[in-house]
């Protein structure tokens, strides 16, 4: 799913670039938060499972080290995914915010942004580095930290999953204003329909997600459990980014459809 939306992303840069060499800004921020989703999923996951991400507790690997690198890789992964889906919904709000819609549309986006900005950035990084103090006690255990009550925490986490489930809902109703703005042929609006559920997609998978956080927080096996989360949420963040990627490549998907449909199947698909 990573390797598939960096396809996705490029090619949507490729499509943007012919239009205007300096493209837009909701390009270079889905560029920003694609690659800063590569870097988590590809090489810091593959540095996680080095270090022992996945294994039970009871596994004679283990060492006091190892534990505490395993916990280091755990934590930067975590941040990168943050800022990345964090990057990936203002790149989605900027395209919206773009868009001729009505006003009452873009207020709602206005404060879509908000909620993105503060719930997918302000308080991630107020709960990893502020906390605890220092942060990286977590990788240091002669280090007595002072910590916030742990509520908080998990407070945090779900307000980010709840927040990103609310946000999808809103970016999949945008196809729908659409539609009913446009006057469009029966193919088109086909189109526009199959765009909102693919956008229902990325909601599925916050909220399976979200169950699979509620099971790790009470897991007496964190780091083989942790395995499930991970994987969830690089699928979450891959699908986002590819489905906001669509409505650019709409024209590119169409001719290779076209392309490699036989003729009299063209009508039919629009």
């Amino acid at each position: 799913m990573s390797v598939l939306s960096m396809l996705s992303t490029i090619w949507r840069l490729v499509v943007r670039f012919r239009v205007s060499p300096c493209m837009g800004c909701s390009d270079w921020l889905m560029l920003a938060g694609t690659a800063m989703s590569f870097v988590c999923n590809i090489p810091f996951i593959i540095l996680g499972v080095h270090a022992g991400v996945g294994r039970l507790m009871s596994d004679p690997f283990w060492t006091s080290h190892r534990i505490h690198t395993a916990i280091h890789f755990q934590f930067i992964s975590i941040c990168l995914q943050m800022n990345a889906m964090f990057l990936v919904k203002l790149s989605v709000c900027t395209y919206l915010l773009a868009l001729n819609f009505s006003r009452r549309f873009r207020a709602i986006m206005w404060l879509v942004t908000l909620i993105v900005v503060m719930f997918n950035l302000i308080m991630p990084l107020l709960f990893h580095f502020w906390s605890c103090r220092p942060y990286y006690f977590r990788w240091h255990p002669e280090i007595v930290p002072e910590c916030w009550p742990e509520m908080v925490g998990t407070v945090a986490e779900y307000a980010q999953i709840v927040s990103n489930i609310c946000t999808d809902l809103i970016y999949a109703s945008a196809p729908l204003v659409y539609l009913r703005q446009a006057k469009l042929t029966k193919q088109m609006r086909f189109k526009v329909r199959l765009m909102f559920l693919l956008a229902l997609v990325g909601t599925a998978s916050s909220v399976v997600k979200m169950y699979v956080l509620h099971r790790w927080l009470r897991s007496s096996e964190p780091f083989y459990d942790i395995a499930d989360l991970s994987i969830w949420g690089i699928n979450e963040i891959s699908i986002c980014i590819v489905v906001a990627n669509l409505p650019m490549q709409r024209r590119s998907i169409c001719r290779t459809v076209a392309f490699v449909v036989p003729n009299r199947l063209h009508s039919r698909l629009g």
